[in-house]
């Protein structure tokens, strides 16, 4: 707008960048001050249950000591009295200790209680901020789509789609561990499955089918970099694919001799000249290249006129 010298519309389109930024930094804000409240209920509990098991162990070294009271009593009372006496008196103690016993079993039991249930709190409130992230991501999600259908430019509107899926992609990982049981990791069959599925909607392509092999689980910050990596790899395969030819994507990620994760990305694609790739380097392939290197994997990258392989192996 600005070379065509139309001010209005260069105007209008500054504003709307503006606004998409101010929402983007009160997101962060808001994502980084519900981090320091969980922080801060994180640290009180975990005080709360310190000061539990040293109450505890208090009350295990008081039983301990009169446990030892009790059998320095009976063998002097043993030496003293006749047989009927100590019998009596042994029966005594042995009721005394069993109420100790009791007592102590009841208040173990309701510190236990107590400690299941700050446990139970903080998995819900780890939840809940993975759930308030992943909304968030996706309101900037929603805000990028409503971009996408005011831009004419094809060139800007791809890279506002390439944009939102890469936003989609990481709202996939918070959305998966809330929904998980076990909220460090999530599956990466399930995960890696609702990642092209979100791809292939954007793309409007009816004729491209895809394999995905896998039963590992992985960590939160290796799955929002393989997210990255399996987005920019599927979109780049599909860009560069014949629209005409079926296209088949495999996903494979296994674990080697020496137990490294390793992901395998390949396609039947139309491929591309791999003397040219240093001179004719897209934004995609540096992207793919640049997150393999952040997570410390070896990228191994080979392609032809059958199709691409990309292999990836993360660090032990």
């Amino acid at each position: 707008y600005r070379l065509t010298n139309q001010l209005k519309l260069e105007n209008a389109s500054l504003q709307k960048i503006i606004s998409i930024k101010n929402l983007i930094q009160q997101s962060s804000k808001l994502k980084q001050a519900e981090a320091l409240q969980f922080a801060f209920i994180f640290e009180k509990k975990e005080k709360e249950i310190e000061d539990a098991r040293i109450q505890e162990q208090e009350l295990q070294s008081q039983l301990n000591l009169n446990s030892r009271r009790i059998m320095s009593l009976i063998g002097i009372v043993g030496f003293l009295l006749i047989s009927l006496i100590f019998f009596f008196v042994q029966m005594k103690r042995n009721t005394k200790t069993r109420k100790q016993l009791e007592k102590l079993n009841s208040i173990i039991s309701q510190k236990n209680t107590a400690i299941e249930s700050s446990l139970k709190q903080k998995e819900v409130l780890l939840k809940e901020i993975h759930h308030r992230v992943k909304n968030n991501l996706q309101m900037i999600s929603s805000l990028l789509n409503l971009q996408i259908s005011k831009v004419d430019n094809d060139f800007a509107k791809n890279a506002l789609i390439d944009g939102q899926s890469r936003v989609q992609a990481i709202a996939l990982v918070h959305q998966n561990l809330y929904l998980s049981n076990d909220i460090s990791q999530i599956s990466f069959h399930e995960y890696a499955k609702n990642l092209i599925e979100n791809i292939l909607r954007a793309q409007n392509r009816d004729n491209i089918t895809y394999q995905i092999s896998s039963k590992l689980t992985l960590e939160i910050d290796t799955s929002v970099t393989l997210g990255l990596i399996i987005t920019e790899i599927i979109t780049n395969s599909i860009k560069h694919s014949n629209s005409e030819k079926p296209l088949h994507v495999e996903i494979l990620l296994r674990k080697n001799e020496i137990s490294r994760n390793i992901l395998i990305i390949r396609d039947n694609g139309s491929g591309f000249d791999m003397d040219q790739l240093d001179v004719n380097k897209t934004l995609g392939i540096k992207l793919i290249q640049l997150l393999s290197k952040n997570i410390k994997g070896d990228l191994k990258l080979q392609s032809s006129d059958s199709g691409t392989s990309y292999e990836i192996t993360l660090p032990a």
